[in-house]
């Protein structure tokens, strides 16, 4: 539904004889109308866990799930501070881990109104 301001003006008051008041009114809607079904605060059903650990070899697997905000969401990876290229959807996948993939990695998620958040970290351990 939507939410309106509206502005009610008197036109006409007229008293009549046996003492009821007569009167005629007009309504008129003013702005723009809000979204009160507006999605809710954009956040995350599921965060990342504190720590990872896979086996060199292995596939490195980790991902998030959103709730509310505005869809579409764009997803950027990060290991530290620098953005993981290639890697631009709610699940972070590399087929085989090696050493040097070790380190804390977290999400940065902006939905389509340009709201951000960041996932937790988590702190990957190559074996």
């Amino acid at each position: 539904g939507f939410l309106m301001r509206a502005e009610v003006r008197q036109h006409t008051w007229d008293s009549q004889t046996n003492g009821v008041v007569a009167a005629t009114f007009s309504l008129r809607l003013k702005g723009k109308p809000t979204n009160i079904n507006a999605p809710g605060v954009l956040s995350f059903a599921t965060d990342l866990p504190a720590s990872q650990t896979v086996s060199a070899g292995s596939a490195l697997t980790m991902g998030v799930v959103v709730q509310g905000g505005t869809a579409p969401y764009t997803y950027a990876w990060k290991k530290g501070t620098s953005t993981v290229s290639g890697q631009t959807s709610a699940t972070f996948t590399k087929a085989s881990a090696v050493s040097g993939d070790a380190g804390v990695y977290s999400c940065v998620v902006t939905d389509a109104d340009g709201t951000v958040i960041t996932s937790s970290d988590c702190t990957v351990t190559i074996n």
